[in-house]
């Protein structure tokens, strides 16, 4: 029943329809991430963007029955968004495949927004009693969403008009730095990676902002894998679980783990890399 246990949700790549340009391709999976993203923050589990992808990516036409399976949901939302007058329409179309089928849209002069709003109404008529009006977005947070949005749809020019046209606040925030390093890791500029974040290392402490610094350690310790330096990935991957174990980032966590699990691999350490994975 819906109340011994939450219901689990799955959010799709989100479909584009008439008027929207193939330039805002990376909106599929920003407007993707913003209703996994608002769905997690009032309390409903959300598989993560990330393996989304993946299941989608293993076989693209897999029916919804498929899907929830395969992602072991019980709710499948599907995003549609469309240009409407000067602005963005987004509408959510969600079912459990036993009979419940509900379809809410919201409008905004952004997209990101409009599916917040898309996403505040579907918790609204599931009834979960989360609490959206407490959730202001800050404007970095906002602009945070949409480049990782635009790597993970492997769109390094849209990331970097995003960053040019972003205000300079923002523009300098060691968030934004770290997005950065990211967009020059995956388009093969090692050396700018490597200087943007050990100069990042330098100005994030470790009591501050944990889970920044750690973030910042996976760069570098990715970075390390790729150079052939696995000993000091170990090193850098093995700070960023210390910071993370004590944070609630399972997923960040989970990827720590695996980086130092990957340099284990390198050196064959296969005890240290099993116990990792595991």
């Amino acid at each position: 029943s819906m109340s011994s246990s939450p219901m689990t949700a799955a959010v799709l790549l989100a479909d584009l329809e008439q008027g929207a340009e193939t330039e805002w391709s990376w909106l599929r999976f920003g407007v993707m991430d913003a209703v996994s993203g608002r769905l997690r923050s009032t309390g409903m589990p959300a598989v993560p963007s990330e393996s989304v992808i993946a299941l989608l990516g293993i076989t693209p036409s897999q029916s919804n029955e498929q899907l929830r399976k395969a992602a072991n949901v019980r709710l499948l939302v599907r995003p549609v968004v469309s240009q409407s007058g000067g602005g963005w329409q987004v509408r959510l179309d969600a079912e459990d495949g036993e009979g419940l089928q509900v379809s809410v849209d919201a409008q905004a002069g952004d997209a990101i927004e409009a599916a917040r709003s898309a996403t505040d109404k579907l918790l609204r008529v599931l009834g979960t009693g989360a609490s959206t009006e407490l959730v202001e977005v800050e404007p970095l947070e906002q602009l945070i969403h949409r480049l990782d949005a635009a790597i993970l749809a492997d769109d390094p020019e849209t990331a970097e008009r995003l960053i040019r046209l972003s205000p300079a606040g923002q523009r300098n925030s060691p968030e934004v730095g770290l997005l950065l390093a990211k967009i020059d890791f995956r388009t093969g500029r090692s050396e700018a990676a490597l200087k943007r974040l050990q100069d990042l290392l330098q100005q994030t402490s470790a009591q501050s902002k944990p889970e920044l610094r750690a973030g910042i350690l996976h760069g570098l310790g990715s970075l390390a894998i790729r150079a052939e330096e696995q000993a000091k990935a170990i090193q850098y991957f093995s700070e960023a679980v210390a910071l993370l174990e004590t944070s609630n980032a399972p997923g960040q966590l989970g990827e720590a783990f695996l980086g130092r699990a990957a340099a284990a691999t390198d050196l064959n350490q296969v005890d240290d890399a099993m116990a990792d994975y595991a």
